[in-house]
């Protein structure tokens, strides 16, 4: 629940009116009567207060949880998806937005929630009706100058949660979010950044791009030192493990020889 619901949710709880909980705070009715509304918030120094006259703590009353379920975690998923492909990029952006402030501690959930919202915003993000003909697009398919502010701000948050995300402590967040930033640092050709990466795995710029690049002529060695050094090491046998995916176990078993293939 946002502030403005929970505030609400536990004056009714303990039977309160807004008239009571103003004259307890030293605030007016109309005040109160704006933070259920979410037309306003209740000032900073005054949550402690508040916390305790609803008999509650402040992580909950600024509706920051530490915990999700997989269940909550899938649902929110599914809604940000259902919500960009029936009423629009921007209502899907703006829940999952939500959804991260909500979830402050989920790494896990903001990282599928920022990787969704960058492969959307190409698909998505030019029209505000998710499809064809939308009132973000002007004619000739060219982004009107508002739909195109508001793909600054997309990318904007994207790449904020990018960036954040890069150092989480979560391996598998921390790990897709580098990857990330490492691949648009050279698609933009942002050598710079580019280079801090290769000086943290002793690799120079050059090779970097090689590897980056596909080039077979790199050596393993090298490989394992930029997977060290991106935090992606422990992925390795995982990458080459061919009973990792169904089409690998599939080749693999073809690959049997006869006398010691698997019973069907």
């Amino acid at each position: 629940m946002k502030i403005n619901d929970v505030i609400r949710t536990k004056r009714l709880e303990l039977g309160m009116t807004q008239g009571q909980v103003a004259l307890r705070l030293g605030v007016s009715t109309l005040a109160v009567n704006k933070w259920e509304r979410g037309a306003s918030y209740p000032d900073i120094t005054l949550i402690p207060v508040l916390a305790r006259l609803l008999k509650t703590d402040a992580n909950t009353l600024l509706s920051f949880q530490d915990d999700i379920t997989a269940e909550q975690n899938l649902a929110i998923q599914r809604e940000t998806d259902r919500l960009v492909r029936e009423e629009g990029y921007d209502a899907g952006f703006r829940y999952a937005v939500d959804a991260m402030r909500e979830y402050p501690a989920c790494d896990q959930l903001a990282c599928i929630l920022t990787m969704y919202l960058d492969g959307a915003l190409s698909l998505y993000g030019a029209s505000e009706g998710g499809g064809e003909g939308g009132a973000g697009e002007a004619s000739g398919g060219v982004v009107s100058a508002e739909s195109a502010d508001d793909q600054d701000e997309y990318r904007s948050t994207i790449d904020a949660n990018y960036r954040r995300l890069a150092s989480s402590a979560e391996p598998a967040a921390r790990e897709m979010a580098t990857g990330v930033l490492i691949a648009q640092a050279m698609q933009d050709e942002n050598y710079a950044q580019a280079q801090e990466l290769a000086d943290r795995v002793s690799v120079s710029r050059a090779t970097l791009s090689r590897l980056e690049n596909g080039d077979p002529s790199v050596s393993f060695e090298t490989f394992l030192r930029v997977c060290q050094g991106v935090g992606m090491l422990d992925k390795i046998p995982e990458a080459v493990d061919p009973y990792e995916t169904d089409l690998g176990r599939i080749r693999a078993d073809q690959a049997l020889p006869q006398r010691v293939r698997k019973p069907k």
